[in-house]
């Protein structure tokens, strides 16, 4: 039996749109949302971060003119909906304590996470490395992953919504 799809808030798809971001392109991906020791990016590497799944392998070939934006505004631009996520759901700090309590309540999912921020290392070199790891498929991997990412999104809303937030 199937079940009916529900309608998931935007502010909900935005916060899992920011975390397949860290995940398929920041090389710690989710660990600095896990591990306190673990840095943030800083303004630079987020601006990278948020360009990245529009870049290409170069062409090696001279592009000629284009407007010349300085370089502070660029890096500006580009940061400015990770940083508003993060300020409008509470910061770093916050995230970070709602992973914390995920990592306490859903271990198994949480640990998918942790690994799959590390695909792409010696130790989980692709996907499927770490789906024999964990001792399943890669379509398991990433069903967890996706309930996972929805179950925090979700967790972050909710807590805004409670202290008086709007979307």
């Amino acid at each position: 039996m199937r079940r009916n799809p529900k309608v998931v808030p935007r502010g909900v798809r935005q916060l899992c749109n920011m975390f397949e971001l860290f995940i398929d392109y920041y090389m710690t991906g989710l660990m600095c949302f896990f591990d306190e020791q673990e840095p943030f990016p800083d303004s630079e590497e987020l601006s990278l971060l948020a360009k990245a799944p529009y870049m290409s392998e170069p062409l090696d070939v001279r592009v000629q003119g284009g407007p010349d934006i300085p370089y502070a505004q660029l890096l500006a631009e580009r940061i400015m909906p990770i940083e508003q996520l993060l300020k409008r759901y509470g910061g770093i700090e916050h995230f970070r304590a709602i992973f914390s309590l995920y990592e306490a309540i859903e271990p198994t999912h949480a640990k998918t996470l942790r690994d799959l921020s590390k695909v792409g290392s010696l130790e989980y070199k692709n996907l499927e490395t770490l789906a024999e790891a964990h001792d399943t498929t890669t379509a398991t991997i990433r069903r967890r992953k996706n309930r996972a990412l929805l179950q925090l999104a979700y967790e972050i809303y909710r807590r805004d919504i409670k202290i008086g937030g709007t979307d």
